[in-house]
């Protein structure tokens, strides 16, 4: 009953605060401040602290002291999947396939965590302690005969049982520690390394920049399409593959491919491996090569036009035999820009023939009335155009 009545005193204090006239000022504030341009944006990014030497030097050796941790978790899960330990690689092959199968597991690995860092505590305080109360009683037994030494031994004790009360404390979350010991300049061995491969990390995405800046406007239109025909794959894949089965492929090829085995398995046939990937690539790359132009080339046809001129004659009709005065046999639409044979005709500057036959156009565009070209009625003497195209 007392749980109830508790609950019930802080719904109507709830309620009581939510109606009082102090919220209702809050809100108007807060709506007031809101619309107020001059305050920061972010309290955090305009209190940062300004650059100065003792700041920087205060805090590297603070992180440095503290970034242990850090390491040790990525050395763990190294470790992890390199079957150092078999038994806790597939204890942790079995969770993360368990937590792939059944997603909402994943809610329950904070307390996992909490589990492990408590119940390790709980082995290193104890397991110390009854170190400890040995020593304690074979410390007793000594005072029987050193009477004079008994106060000394057990003040002793007690600082060695409270030490090793908080070493687990101390070993998560260490205090700022002397610059000359190992922890130290074990982390500082580690940082070194880690700026070293981000920054090689760094270089390699930067020369690999070229690629999507636009400097070569083929190269990231082919990249963009890649990406977008990937992107569009991607989609497919998850919607008829559920996203918990695919993790569960990769992870499980990821342990897989950590075994001592399957390292020197890939580590003898990598190269050639890498050799049939990079002719398939190849062979990709110049089909889409190839396909992208023939998509120019058709994005960039052009028709053109040539007109073969006769001349009506008596009892032979239109034949191509013209006056030296008149029009040539081969010509513009115009008639003024004499051409060669179709058959030796070449293609304008910056084109090429996609078929080199021609076909007879009968159905125009190509009669102009201002030009009296190919009018149906034909009066003796007079011209019979015939397009080709």
């Amino acid at each position: 009953m007392s749980v109830n009545n508790d609950s019930a005193s802080s719904f109507k204090k709830l309620k009581t605060i939510a109606t009082s006239d102090e919220f209702q000022n809050v809100l108007v504030s807060a709506a007031m401040h809101s619309t107020d341009t001059t305050l920061p944006p972010n309290e955090y990014l305009a209190n940062l602290p300004p650059l100065n030497p003792q700041n920087t030097a205060k805090n590297f050796s603070r992180f440095v002291s503290r970034c242990g941790p850090m390491f040790t978790f990525r050395d763990n899960v190294i470790l992890l999947l390199s079957w150092n330990k078999p038994v806790d690689t597939l204890v942790a092959l079995l969770m993360y396939c368990l937590i792939c199968l059944h997603s909402k597991l994943a809610l329950l690995i904070p307390h996992i965590i909490l589990f492990r860092i408590i119940i390790t505590g709980y082995t290193k305080r104890f397991g110390d302690d009854k170190n400890v109360n040995t020593n304690d009683i074979t410390n007793e037994q000594k005072q029987e005969s050193l009477p004079h030494m008994s106060t000394s031994t057990a003040t002793t004790n007690n600082v060695g049982s409270s030490t090793n009360r908080f070493n687990f404390t101390s070993s998560l979350y260490p205090t700022a520690s002397d610059e000359a010991s190992p922890e130290y300049l074990k982390n500082m061995q580690n940082l070194q390394n880690m700026m070293g491969e981000m920054s090689d990390l760094y270089d390699l995405i930067a020369s690999k920049s070229h690629y999507v800046d636009w400097s070569s406007e083929a190269v990231t239109m082919r990249v963009f399409q890649f990406a977008l025909i990937s992107f569009v794959f991607i989609m497919m894949l998850v919607w008829f593959i559920p996203l918990n089965i695919i993790f569960l492929i990769a992870g499980i090829t990821l342990f897989l491919l950590n075994t001592r085995f399957a390292k020197f398995v890939l580590k003898e046939i990598l190269p050639q491996l890498t050799e049939v990937g990079q002719t398939q690539i190849n062979s990709i790359l110049h089909w889409y090569t190839q396909i992208e132009k023939r998509l120019d080339e058709q994005s960039n046809v052009k028709e053109l036009s040539l007109y073969e001129n006769q001349r009506w004659w008596p009892e032979s009709g239109f034949i191509p035999h013209t006056l030296s005065s008149e029009r040539g046999l081969w010509t513009d639409m115009s008639g003024t820009i004499e051409l060669t044979h179709k058959e030796e005709l070449p293609a304008p500057k910056g084109y090429h023939w996609i078929e080199d036959n021609w076909t007879l156009d009968t159905t125009g565009p190509w009669i102009d009335e201002t030009l009296e070209i190919g009018k149906k009625k034909k009066k003796k003497g007079e011209f019979n155009d015939i397009i080709y195209v």
